[in-house]
């Protein structure tokens, strides 16, 4: 399956599956986005870093997918080999240069909205991506994608936007369960303190 998606205004985007589906978007987008790329192949991650084309993997829609077929008894081999063979693309993907940002396709059957980042998070350390290019994937390369200049990365003379969690960095991306502050331009815009005077003024 292909859709190629190139609305005036808009960055063209394509959502695809299999080798033929993908080679069609590859030829139609230069250097913006393919989503899912499940069965895409080498030759396509190739011709996608040649083209600087950002992939978002959704590998996290594959393991719910799976979750989803062994809760109702179902066999879920399929499922689990679709998503090795994306795990595999991954390291192909990073070896190739293909530059990569994270999405979830949240809302799917399974993918819940916020905490699917952690477990797409868990599934690129999975196919060998480290704690830090995992974390890049979610910050600097999505806000690259979105040509979002001021958000992404913690350096001087740029925007102190990020969120604060509870722990050390060995419980990340877990720890994205318990938020403790988001921080927008160096202002603290939201917190648990915040949250829990809220509910007692609630209560009062």
């Amino acid at each position: 399956m292909s859709v190629t998606i190139c609305e005036p205004g808009f960055w063209p985007c394509g959502m695809a599956g299999t080798k033929w589906g993908m080679r069609c978007d590859i030829n139609l987008i230069i250097g913006h986005l393919i989503e899912h790329g499940f069965f895409m192949g080498n030759d396509n991650l190739k011709a996608m870093a040649d083209k600087a084309i950002y992939w978002v993997p959704t590998a996290v829609t594959m393991e719910a997918y799976c979750r989803y077929l062994k809760q109702i008894g179902k066999p879920a081999d399929i499922a689990r080999r679709n998503l090795d063979h994306q795990l595999e693309q991954l390291v192909k993907a990073g070896e190739f240069g293909v530059p990569i940002a994270v999405g979830t396709d949240a809302g799917s059957p399974g993918v819940n909205h916020g905490i699917a980042v952690a477990d797409e998070m868990k599934l690129f350390m999975e196919a060998g991506y480290s704690l830090e290019q995992a974390v890049q994937c979610c910050t600097l390369n999505g806000a690259r994608l979105l040509g979002v200049a001021e958000m992404g990365l913690l350096a001087p003379r740029m925007p102190a936007t990020f969120i604060a969690v509870k722990g050390d960095p060995g419980g990340f991306p877990d720890s994205l369960k318990e938020i403790q502050g988001i921080y927008v331009k160096g202002a603290l815009i939201d917190s648990v303190e915040k949250q829990i005077d809220g509910e007692k003024r609630d209560i009062d």
